[in-house]
């Protein structure tokens, strides 16, 4: 019977067991330009787990990693991420993930990034966001952002970000809701419970779509 137990239990924790991995493509972070980062996630993950996207110090160490961004959608595959200005310039930095429960480290993207103060980006097109249909959200109420393409076209591989700014209406520390496709005009948004601390929907949080 012991051996059964132990049979059973072995692949229990196999089946469920989580792993969290980022991919970064290119070797150069601009200060206060969208950034995005690949993120993979196997497993059941608690459900009030939260992942973070870290920067290291300039020299690549994760001592007192910057938090850039958190979501808590374990299928996203594309994080949006803005670099701080007061981010000092250098060339060895390195970007990682961690979830909160269970308490994991993925790799860090593999090799040194620099970080610059301007990088050369092309014209970009313009997104116009459309008015909800209400003004107040709250937790874990669903709602619909609907936005359109006003000027240009995306790549086909280009994946949206919709963002919920903090309680003042800053997008320093963004927290990512929700993901969609280069083709998609309109996404279903649900603010995770527990991420509005207020006792009532009133509050000056934002969104907006990268």
């Amino acid at each position: 019977m012991n051996k059964i137990f132990v049979l059973l239990l072995f692949v229990s924790q196999t089946i469920f067991a989580q792993s969290i991995s980022i991919s970064f493509d290119g070797q150069v972070i601009c200060k206060e330009k969208v950034g995005q980062i690949g993120f993979v996630s196997t497993g059941t993950f608690s459900p009030n787990n939260y992942f973070t996207i870290q920067l290291s110090d300039s020299s690549g160490n994760f001592t007192k990693p910057l938090e850039l961004t958190r979501f808590t959608n374990a299928s996203f595959q594309n994080i949006a991420f803005i670099l701080p200005d007061t981010t000092y310039l250098g060339t060895k930095y390195r970007l990682r993930a961690v979830s909160t429960n269970p308490a994991m480290i993925s790799n860090d993207n593999g090799s040194d990034l620099a970080v610059v103060d301007t990088c050369k980006i092309p014209t970009k097109p313009i997104i116009t966001l459309q008015n909800l249909t209400s003004n107040l959200i709250c937790t874990p109420t669903t709602a619909t952002i609907n936005w359109q393409i006003t000027v240009g076209t995306f790549s086909t591989t280009n994946a949206f970000t919709v963002q919920l700014s903090d309680s003042s209406g800053s997008f320093h520390n963004p927290l990512n809701i929700a993901v969609a496709s280069a083709n998609d005009t309109t996404k279903s948004i649900s603010i995770p419970a527990g991420f509005i601390e207020e006792t009532s929907c009133e509050s000056k949080f934002k969104l907006h779509l990268h």
